[in-house]
C-alpha cells in the first residue's frame, strides 16, 4: 500500500496528507468513538464535523471560518485547523 502514518486513535493508518488535502469528516472515519451502530450507540457531535488543516496566516483573509490551534501532536506546534 501507500506509505502513511499511524494515528493514536485506535491505530488507524492514514496518508501523509491526512487532514490537509480536503475538509472532510475525518473523525467519523478514524476515531473509534465515532464508530458503532447508530441505533445503539450515541456518537459524539464532533464526529460529523468536517475539518482540515489550514495555513493560519492566509486562511482568515478570505474566510469567515474559525481557525483553531490543534494540540493533538504537541502544544508547542503551530498547527491549525478549520
Amino acid at each position: 500500500g501507500l506509505p502513511g502514518v499511524y494515528l493514536a486513535l485506535g491505530g488507524s493508518c492514514v496518508a501523509h496528507d491526512y487532514g490537509s488535502s480536503a475538509c472532510l469528516q475525518h473523525d467519523l472515519l478514524h476515531d473509534p468513538n465515532c464508530q458503532g451502530d447508530l441505533s445503539t450507540t450515541t456518537i459524539p457531535p464532533y464526529c460529523f464535523q468536517s475539518w482540515c488543516y489550514v495555513n493560519a496566516n492566509t486562511c482568515k483573509k478570505n474566510s469567515d471560518e474559525k481557525i483553531q490551534k490543534t494540540e493533538y501532536f504537541s502544544p508547542s506546534n503551530d498547527i491549525f485547523y478549520s
